[in-house]
């Protein structure tokens, strides 16, 4: 993950704007390395440089927090995602509730399993 954090610094040296992919590269590369808290900022500075999320990058995030055993903020971007014009499928939820799974969330995990109802998303 490190590389892809200097590719994307890299990018930006020589006055070449990332795309989503280039993001989305970076942000797996990083979740994978366990470093969730580091996705979610890497999230808001795409936002922030105008560069809208896909369904792929949010999705790396969630399943950066939920690896890490970080429920909440997991539950809070799936809830998200249609604030970025997106629309959440059962790879996101399924990432989700594994993060519920992997804490005493329970209770989170039953309102998940009810908002992808509402979604017409079957886990």
């Amino acid at each position: 993950w490190p590389e892809a954090l200097a590719r994307l610094r890299t990018m930006y040296s020589s006055a070449v704007l990332p795309n989503v992919l280039s993001w989305t590269v970076t942000v797996d590369s990083v979740g994978k390395g366990f470093h969730w808290l580091r996705t979610l900022f890497l999230l808001a500075e795409m936002s922030r440089l105008r560069t809208m999320p896909d369904e792929v990058s949010l999705g790396c995030v969630i399943d950066a927090c939920g690896k890490a055993g970080q429920a909440r903020h997991a539950i809070h971007l799936l809830r998200m995602i249609s604030d970025f014009k997106l629309r959440p499928d059962a790879i996101h939820c399924g990432a989700a509730l594994n993060s519920c799974a992997s804490g005493s969330f329970w209770q989170e995990s039953l309102g998940l399993l009810s908002f992808s109802g509402t979604q017409n998303i079957i886990p």
